[in-house]
């Protein structure tokens, strides 16, 4: 995941992960509401950012007043290879 934070911010960001599409046709997608669970994550370039898990959620604590793009390694509780992923804020 990468992205670059508003600079006038200096809340946490917190990020999940939502199967594209499990909205789209309420009642018929098995995949309808189920978040895929983080269980690990990782900034991988020097960013400054603090990274970590909280219940399946991607927690961001950017460095303060900082517009620096943020690159983050997600392992999941499942396979993804192939899916179509929202990220939601």
């Amino acid at each position: 995941i990468a992205f670059t934070p508003d600079s006038g911010s200096d809340a946490d960001i917190r990020l999940s992960l939502l199967p594209a599409g499990a909205d789209a046709h309420p009642g018929k997608d098995p995949n309808r509401g189920r978040m895929v669970a983080v269980v690990s994550a990782e900034a991988v370039n020097d960013c400054g950012a603090q990274v970590s898990v909280e219940n399946g959620e991607i927690i961001v604590k950017p460095q303060p007043k900082s517009a620096e793009r943020i690159v983050i390694k997600v392992a999941t509780d499942g396979a993804i290879d192939g899916c179509a992923l929202n990220l939601m804020r």
